[in-house]
């Protein structure tokens, strides 16, 4: 009877360490490794088909930007638009494309705007410049 049981532990045990191994969990916790939150976002995954995949893709994508925002629809569109310049041939593609995408295009919009208000300020200074004094 003591071998039975003993089988039956150790049986469970195993279902137990193969569910684990094969089938992992949907998300990590705070015990998953660097090297392997580095694995799965280099691993190409399938693109998303539908509204709802695309939502809860975008916003996995989002987070691991970690653009802070009030308008996460203006990062959602602008990967929509990195979706629609995909070649025909691509339906698999790493998170970490897309994030480091993602924050590669926020940067530019920081610049954009950075240039921009150095030019406006340049330009203010000049026209002030060249305008003829009125008394």
């Amino acid at each position: 009877m003591a071998i039975l049981a003993s089988g039956v532990i150790i049986g469970i045990f195993l279902g137990w360490l193969f569910q684990s191994l094969y089938y992992p969990k949907a998300a990590n916790n705070t015990l998953t490794t660097k090297n392997t939150i580095l694995r799965q976002l280099n691993e190409p995954r399938p693109l998303p088909l539908g509204a709802k995949e695309f939502k809860e893709w975008s916003d996995r994508i989002i987070s691991g930007a970690m653009i802070p925002t009030d308008n996460p629809d203006s990062l959602r569109a602008a990967l929509a638009v990195m979706l629609q310049s995909l070649g025909p041939q691509e339906s698999h593609k790493p998170d970490a494309y897309f994030i480091h995408s993602l924050r590669k295009a926020a940067v530019n919009e920081v610049a954009r705007h950075v240039f921009t208000e150095i030019k406006n300020e340049r330009d203010a200074a000049k026209n002030k410049q060249d305008a003829p004094a009125v008394s």
